[in-house]
């Protein structure tokens, strides 16, 4: 399995969020370790390449300046990957959980999405792909639509129930993302109390 994570965001809340640091590491490296775990491969989407060129273990995919939206970066992602299964995270996500992690690379064998829904809402940034999604991708591109889930009417998606997550991960940490300075504090707070438990 490939694992893939999107930087290719604005930011436009909290500026190079993906940079930011808890402890010694940076949010996107956090992340590219969690994957690294499960995955053979690790991949980053981003339009400013040289920001990531220190981290090591990870490939560097580089999007158009011009373009925007998660779909293309998704879409760059799976044309890159060396592998028939994704793994798709953004690059805000301190906690992802490796039993959680494994549960929906699990549940993905035969299906072109396996997506967590919790909350009442689907999470397609922490979900696996198939390299079948990648033409369903660029079609979507090509009628203008942006958003991960824009394809998934015409996938076999497998849609992971909450209940199965909360056992593995019962605070739902693992989809817990940073967009505002008050939730980059909320997850130093809690990034401390993880580190002494």
């Amino acid at each position: 399995m490939t694992g893939i994570i999107l930087a290719g965001g604005q930011s436009s809340r909290l500026k190079n969020k993906c940079l930011l640091k808890l402890d010694d590491k940076t949010l996107i490296e956090i992340a590219a370790n969690s994957l690294s775990s499960l995955c053979s491969e690790v991949l980053i989407v981003t339009k400013k390449p040289n920001d990531f060129d220190a981290i090591p273990g990870v490939r560097l995919v580089k999007e158009e300046e011009q373009k925007q939206g998660p779909l293309l970066g998704l879409s760059n992602g799976l044309a890159n990957a060396s592998n028939d299964y994704s793994f798709v995270v953004a690059c805000d996500m301190p906690f992802l959980n490796a039993d959680v992690l494994q549960l929906i690379a699990k549940e993905s064998y035969g299906y072109d999405v396996c997506v967590p829904q919790v909350c009442g809402r689907l999470q397609p940034l922490h979900a696996v792909y198939h390299r079948n999604c990648l033409a369903m991708t660029n079609k979507a591109i090509k009628r203008g639509e942006y958003k991960v889930t824009s394809f998934y009417s015409e996938a076999k998606v497998n849609y992971v129930n909450e209940d199965k997550v909360n056992q593995l991960d019962p605070g739902l940490l693992s989809f817990f993302n940073i967009n505002t300075v008050k939730d980059f504090l909320k997850a130093k707070t809690l990034w401390a109390k993880k580190q002494k438990s």
